[in-house]
């Protein structure tokens, strides 16, 4: 059996025309004629932030949300990696309620996408292992700086001096 959450306010107050219904400090303004609507969208919007959907979480809170799923590879840009739907203009005006429950759910949906790759990539795999020949380095531009055994002067690009400079990667 499924619990919903409910957004409680702490406390509802008038001021200026306006309605704010606070919430653990933060007073959110609300027109006067929609405070039930918010409190209930914030009852849907509150446990999607912040979480990570795999893809079939994702589609049944997209199906139950009212929002198109997009596909995996059209995630991850500016609004899933930086996007913050918790501010204000996506809550207490009723127009925008949708684009925020809708981009709370992409934005997990990548969060969950990264958790799964990241978990895929486990131990370092084969694809890392260098094979054949190291590879020759070019010693260039001498900087008049201590090498790590405190010779000078030392050369680009590993910031080290003759006697500490590896024979093998030499060209």
């Amino acid at each position: 059996m499924e619990t919903r959450f409910e957004f409680i306010p702490d406390k509802i107050e008038e001021k200026n025309g306006c309605v704010y219904v606070w919430r653990h400090g933060t007073g959110w303004p609300v027109a006067p004629d929609d405070v039930e609507a918010f409190i209930a969208h914030m009852s849907i919007w509150l446990p999607l932030n912040c979480k990570q959907f795999s893809r079939d979480q994702y589609e049944a809170l997209c199906l139950e949300n009212n929002v198109i799923p997009e596909p995996d590879e059209q995630l991850g840009g500016y609004r899933d990696s930086y996007g913050d739907f918790g501010m204000s203009h996506y809550h207490t005006d009723p127009k925008n309620r949708q684009i925020g429950i809708a981009n709370t759910l992409h934005q997990g949906r990548y969060f969950g996408l990264k958790l799964e790759r990241k978990r895929q990539v486990g131990p370092i795999s084969e694809a890392f292992i260098q094979i054949g020949p190291k590879p020759k380095i070019k010693r260039e531009g001498q900087l008049w700086e201590p090498c790590k055994c405190g010779r000078e002067p030392v050369y680009m690009p590993l910031h080290l001096c003759d006697k500490c400079w590896p024979k093998e990667v030499s060209q």
